[in-house]
């Protein structure tokens, strides 16, 4: 398993982990901060499209878990 495919299972776990306990919903906002840190390098021309979709599934979760921090989704939606 690649680093990205770890680090985008690690959000989509936490994030279906937490919508048990409401106390543990910064863990999907960390992990997404994570995952941002280690793919921002990633986000050029040519290598942009294969992040799309986990991109995508980032944003969700942090949806699925109402964060109120809309700048940090419109960060990830770009």
């Amino acid at each position: 398993m690649s680093i990205p495919n770890s680090l985008h299972s690690i959000v989509i776990h936490s994030s279906r982990f937490v919508f048990v306990l409401h106390r543990y919903y910064f863990l999907v906002y960390n992990a997404s901060v994570l995952y941002w840190n280690f793919c921002r390098s990633f986000l050029k021309p040519g290598t942009k499209q294969y992040l799309t979709k986990s991109m995508q599934q980032v944003v969700k979760a942090l949806d699925d878990i109402d964060d109120t921090d809309y700048e940090w989704r419109a960060t990830l939606m770009m």
